[in-house]
């Protein structure tokens, strides 16, 4: 874990980043209220404009589960730490095979 201190409001901060599942899983059993957060646009609207104080966050972002895109018959998985990019990217793909197999049939 980082330890940060806010100097201007006297707040100790921790940030942690589990790299598999169960160090996730883990975290977030010692600590419930802490924040998840995976790009960080939403935290900073919520303590700025929201005035809500978070000292504990958590940054998913290298846990291997959160990270697949992957396709299936029925559908999509797309993890809940992929990036806006990762996203585009995949689709991308997805539309680039569907548009393949069109053309072969």
């Amino acid at each position: 874990a980082l330890h940060l201190r806010n100097k201007d409001q006297g707040q100790d901060v921790s940030w942690y980043q589990p790299l598999t599942m169960q160090q996730l899983l883990d975290t977030k059993a010692s600590f419930p209220n802490a924040k998840l957060v995976v790009g960080n646009t939403e935290v900073g609207i919520e303590m700025k404009f929201k005035a809500l104080e978070y000292n504990t966050f958590v940054n998913p972002s290298y846990v291997s589960e959160l990270q697949v895109c992957q396709r299936l018959d029925t559908g999509v998985v797309v993890g809940a730490a992929v990036s806006i990019n990762g996203l585009r990217s995949f689709i991308e793909q997805v539309e680039a095979q569907q548009l393949a197999l069109k053309a072969a049939h």
